[in-house]
Formats: structure tokens, C-alpha cells, sequence
């Protein structure tokens, strides 16, 4: 999850690892101020695929620190479909090469490769 967010946050910005947590500063626009959000992965053992997420909002006014979260859930939940969207791909990939091993008259390992493509795409029209 840790290298997950940190590629999906090098697409719009320019993440900072503090050792303790990640500092990810997206850049000002001409109609928005510059964001700087921090986040912090969890115990991987013990919750792999958590972490917490705040932004810097001490100069921000209150109208732009709820304008803001809002837009850090946006963020948030369009990276957990990065995530999870790279993770079945990855998994239908592993399949493939799988039953390129195998040969055309293997019925049985075709069924068996059919239901498990058919799971991973369902998962994935889920997301």
C-alpha cells in the first residue's frame, strides 16, 4: 500500500518521506492555493492497507479547510481505485502466464482459468 500511494502521488506531485510519514505538496494553480497533505501508512502487519491522511490547514480559512477535505476524500478514494484497479490487472496478468502454460486440450485448467478471470473482472467492475 505504502509504494502504492507513493507512485500515485508522484502523478500530481512531489512526495517527501519523513521517515514517520509522507509529505506530499501539490503544487499552486492559478485558482488554488498550494496543498501540502501528510499521510501515514499503518502498521503493514498488522493493517496492510491503511493509513491516515490530513492537510496543512493552519493559513487556510475554515471555508477552505472543508472545501479542502473534501476534496482530500476525492483524492482518497481515487487512489484506492488506482490501487485496487493495478492490483486486479496484476493478478489477471499472473493468470495469463499461468494458462499460456498449458496446453489447448486441458479443458479443466481452461474452466478453472475462465471462473478465475470472470471473479477478478466482477471484483473489479465493483470498484
Amino acid at each position: 500500500m505504502v509504494y502504492g500511494w507513493w507512485k500515485y502521488a508522484k502523478t500530481f506531485s512531489l512526495p517527501q518521506n519523513q521517515r514517520t510519514h509522507y509529505e506530499v505538496t501539490i503544487p499552486a494553480t492559478s485558482s488554488a492555493r498550494e496543498v501540502v497533505i501528510y499521510t501515514q501508512p499503518a502498521d503493514e502487519s498488522v493493517h496492510p492497507t491503511t493509513f491516515r491522511l490530513a492537510i496543512k490547514s493552519a493559513e487556510m480559512t475554515e471555508e477552505e479547510r472543508e472545501r479542502f477535505m473534501e476534496q482530500a476524500k476525492f483524492l482518497l478514494l481515487d487512489f484506492k481505485r488506482d490501487y485496487y484497479l493495478r492490483y486486479f490487472e496484476g493478478q489477471l496478468d499472473e493468470l495469463e502466464k499461468s494458462i499460456s502454460r498449458t496446453g489447448e486440450s486441458d479443458w479443466e485448467a481452461w474452466m478453472e482459468f475462465i471462473a478465475k478471470r470472470n471473479a477478478i473482472l466482477d471484483r473489479m467492475k465493483e470498484i
